[in-house]
């Protein structure tokens, strides 16, 4: 073996270690924090979606990798525990993660190992999410939101403007995008502590991707929170202009110009294959 063959062979072989070790060294607690953490809590009571502690106790092992992995389909399916559940919590969709088999294992162990013991005194429970009184947010704190919604202002640590993919009602003229979904009535649904949650931790891998470099600040996530509080309080006032009505607009406008302009050009082709007024001298010479 020549020196050029050690060498990529050691360098092929570091790499399998230092990529198995990465994946080994993920715990459980990780995993949970990651994915989970932004919707759910382990005895510490329901927030987006449903407290987590003892479901291995009420769900097989199966039928919770199966919610995990494709919510929606197992809805669609009819199966009465995921449309119950489904109901329960606002009908609001959980993204499907993509986990490999030890990760869920892990995050099943994590998560049995962290609920709380049905015999276990009530001292030794985990303490629940601490309620916070909802206050209405001022209204520098909703334009601050609305600035960093539409991108007029920049979100400190850098990061896409929520515009970039979602659209919010609004009397401002700006409209958002139709990546992902309408947050008119987010905070209606889920709630402060779900918006901010998700906001925190999001769950969702393309929000994942483009915040993971770029994690939004406290004061961010509030006045964001504020904004998506405001928009779903007016919505009835304000003005009902979505992506698909720019879309449909914009589209027929286009339309229209382009069948101007072949008309145009249409207007001014060769009529004939010779000149007209040589044809006309000839004939007339016969």
């Amino acid at each position: 073996m020549n020196k050029r063959s050690l060498l990529h062979l050691l360098f092929t072989t570091t790499s399998l270690v230092f990529i198995a070790f990465s994946v080994k060294g993920q715990t459980g607690e990780e995993i949970f924090k990651k994915t989970c953490s932004a919707c759910h809590t382990v005895g510490r009571g329901p927030l987006v979606g449903p407290d987590l502690a003892g479901v291995t106790d009420r769900r097989s092992e199966e039928w919770i990798l199966e919610f995990v992995t494709a919510s929606q389909a197992l809805i669609k399916s009819g199966d009465a525990d995921a449309v119950a559940i489904f109901e329960e919590f606002n009908k609001i969709p959980m993204p499907d993660q993509s986990l490999s088999s030890e990760e869920f294992q892990q995050l099943l162990e994590y998560i049995v190992a962290n609920s709380p013991d049905a015999s276990a005194s009530s001292d030794e429970e985990a303490e629940p999410v601490e309620v916070v009184p909802f206050v209405p947010p001022t209204q520098e704190e909703i334009e601050h939101g609305g600035a960093l919604f539409a991108g007029r202002t920049t979100f400190s640590n850098g990061g896409p403007s929520c515009i970039s993919c979602h659209h919010a009602t609004n009397n401002d003229g700006y409209i958002g995008g139709i990546l992902a979904k309408d947050l008119t009535k987010a905070h209606e649904r889920m709630g402060d502590a779900g918006i901010k949650a998700l906001l925190g931790s999001p769950p969702f891998p393309a929000m994942t991707t483009a915040y993971e470099d770029n994690v939004l600040e406290e004061q961010e996530i509030s006045d964001l929170a504020a904004y998506l509080y405001n928009t779903a309080l007016n919505q009835k006032e304000q003005a009902n202009v979505g992506g698909y009505f720019l879309f449909l607009t914009g589209g027929g406008i286009g339309l229209l110009v382009l069948l101007a302009i072949i008309y145009l050009i249409w207007a001014k082709r060769i009529k004939y294959t010779v000149k007209r007024e040589i044809l006309d001298r000839q004939l007339k010479s016969i």
